[in-house]
């Protein structure tokens, strides 16, 4: 499973880094597709993204507050409103926590008078990550098989599913030599 990080949990990537005799990205992407319907390597890739977690919960924390921070600081936190004025806030009344939000700070100086301009992080995109984290937002279809239930991702065409891992990596290891042979035998036909 060291492949697996060093790829950066890209499975066709991990594929080829563990199969280094599969060139074919195609090749590696479908063999990769295949693992993933075995229930036992789903188990193993979700214990390791739990050790993960659990190893950079505090960091995940942190990134989890800076983006709450900026989303949900108003600007009224920076600045002071009156009919007809808008003044910055004193920086000591400014927290280090709400210093988070801002993006970037300038001073433009002219000749007689300069002035001070502020930027925050989008709301926007804090929202939105935050959003994704808590599930709020999915970017891949949700798909399930007959009436609701989960899919069955069994081929059809191969023996009885293996028990192992090993023996599935076999297996797949047969059905790309066998593609690869086929492959070659419809090119040189034409």
């Amino acid at each position: 499973m060291k492949n697996l990080f060093e790829a950066k949990f890209n499975l066709t990537e991990t594929y080829l880094l563990t199969y280094l005799s599969v060139k074919s990205r195609n090749s590696a992407r479908s063999s990769a597709a295949r693992l993933m319907t075995n229930v036992s390597v789903q188990e193993e890739i979700a214990r390791i993204q739990a050790e993960i977690n659990e190893k950079d919960s505090d960091t995940v924390d942190r990134i989890r507050e800076a983006l709450k921070v900026i989303a949900f600081t108003p600007i009224s936190e920076f600045l002071s409103f009156g009919p007809g004025f808008v003044t910055f806030k004193h920086f000591v009344d400014i927290t280090p926590e709400q210093l988070l939000a801002v993006a970037e700070v300038k001073e433009i100086a002219g000749e007689k008078t300069s002035s001070v301009t502020f930027t925050l992080h989008s709301k926007k995109n804090a929202l939105e990550l935050l959003m994704r984290y808590h599930g709020l937002i999915i970017d891949k279809p949700e798909i399930t098989g007959k009436d609701g239930g989960p899919v069955d991702g069994r081929m059809t065409y191969f023996p009885p599913e293996p028990e192992t891992i090993e023996e599935w990596l076999e297996m797949c290891e047969k059905i790309d030599a066998h593609m690869a042979k086929r492959t070659g035998e419809e090119r040189g036909s034409q």
